[in-house]
């Protein structure tokens, strides 16, 4: 018999610091006039946010976020996404955000119960799926378990899922997490864009506060088996940069092409692993010249 996962602790330190991290999250959406009406979907591992924004008439494009990013990390693509898309973004429960996690996630079935709890709860057959980040770890393990279910996968600068984190990374990745540690938002964020890059002040002081505040508990992405990668037959899509730094780029777009059926690839010129915080217009065309297709 499997043992059952033990329960998560709270995500913020103290009740003041989750009011604290919230009011930062709406003052980004705020910013960005984003018209959101927020949802908390119960699944297995606890209360999921999602934010429901865009076109109700459109079809559905569901997002996923980076690690310690959030929905609020899609601040500057959500007008443009949600002129003709009916978007959902979601909080990943153990990460930061608004969701609640109530039991340590043990693999990656929990994610795609989770998932398809969620896509169950707002009645989408067959959404979009975007993932940035570990968002498109999840996205594509969702799409190699539930293929019925996806009608396009984009991969936005994964992380894994098809190739390896590089070394060093993987290590300092694996003692990042708890209150206090890792370099302060500012640097992390330029340290994974391309020279030159300026973060928004306002995520910027959100970041900040999952630094300060936020006990992130989640599974550490993986790269999945050739087997599972080759299940992956709806469209899809990748998009890397060629200043990724989590991985080589060339090495990504070289592995997803053997690996991925029926994969389309685009590179994005002097773009770091947030294509779509560094270069928004850019990103944004691009997503929609995909979910057009």
């Amino acid at each position: 018999m499997q043992n059952a996962a033990p329960p998560a602790k709270p995500l913020f330190i103290t009740d003041a610091a989750r009011s604290l991290y919230f009011n930062a999250y709406d003052a980004v959406l705020k910013k960005y006039g984003i018209a959101a009406n927020d949802h908390w979907v119960e699944t297995h591992l606890g209360k999921a946010h999602v934010i429901e924004t865009g076109n109700p008439a459109g079809k559905p494009l569901v997002l996923l976020h980076a690690a310690g990013c959030s929905a609020a990390e899609w601040y500057a693509n959500f007008e443009a996404l949600g002129r003709d898309y009916h978007l959902y973004a979601v909080d990943t429960p153990g990460d930061a955000g608004k969701s609640e996690l109530r039991k340590l996630p043990l693999n990656i079935g929990d994610y795609i119960l989770m998932l398809r709890q969620i896509l169950d709860a707002f009645r989408l057959e067959k959404p979009a799926l975007l993932g940035h980040s570990i968002g498109g770890f999840f996205a594509a393990g969702f799409a190699i378990a539930h293929p019925e279910r996806v009608e396009k996968l984009i991969l936005l600068s994964p992380v894994a899922t098809h190739v390896p984190i590089r070394w060093y990374l993987r290590l300092m990745l694996k003692f990042t997490g708890r209150p206090g540690t890792g370099p302060h938002a500012v640097k992390t964020l330029k340290m994974q864009a391309f020279k030159g890059f300026e973060p928004e002040p306002l995520f910027a002081d959100l970041m900040e506060h999952v630094r300060n505040y936020c006990t992130v508990e989640m599974l550490f992405p993986y790269v999945y088996s050739d087997e599972d990668l080759f299940k992956i037959e709806m469209p899809t899509y990748l998009i890397v940069g060629t200043g990724e730094p989590l991985c080589n780029y060339e090495r990504s777009v070289k592995l997803a092409r053997q690996k991925i059926p029926h994969i389309q690839i685009t590179v994005l010129e002097n773009t770091g692993h947030t294509p779509n915080m560094e270069r928004p217009e850019e990103t944004n065309r691009l997503l929609l010249e995909i979910l057009k297709r």
